[in-house]
């Protein structure tokens, strides 16, 4: 992960064979679910995912912030420690509970996503400690 600050601050994942980027309006909406993530609001979370999906046909959407928010917080609680954290199994989750939900997310969400899967192997060989939240917070105020 770097971060630029030569044009503004980006934070840039580079990964071996993918790579993925966000327009300025998928910017407007990545952004804000991810600070509520990192500020550990997690039903802020689940209804901007709610929100901002382009197919969104859930017919209970208090229970899909119910379910979701539970995953979100087990992730949290963890503290994003690479060594402790099974992001493929909460990646699969995550997924299920869209589609139980009948909510899908935008196509370059899903890439990243899958990036940070990526990336998740690589983290947890080189520092199994890593907190990723206390690393992406300073980035977000």
């Amino acid at each position: 992960m770097l971060v630029s600050r030569d044009h503004g601050d980006k934070v840039v994942v580079l990964d071996v064979g993918m790579t993925t980027s966000l327009h300025e309006e998928q910017q407007k909406i990545f952004y804000p679910l991810f600070k509520s993530f990192v500020t550990q609001d997690y039903t802020d979370v689940c209804r901007r995912l709610l929100k901002d999906a382009p197919v969104n046909d859930c017919s209970d959407p208090d229970h899909f912030v119910s379910e979701m928010s539970a995953l979100v917080r087990s992730v949290a609680e963890s503290r994003i420690k690479l060594g402790e954290l099974d992001v493929s199994s909460l990646i699969v989750r995550f997924f299920q509970l869209l589609q139980k939900h009948h909510v899908q997310l935008e196509s370059r969400f899903v890439s990243t996503i899958v990036s940070v899967l990526v990336l998740e192997g690589v983290g947890r060989s080189l520092d199994p400690d890593l907190d990723i939240l206390a690393e992406a917070t300073p980035f977000l105020r």
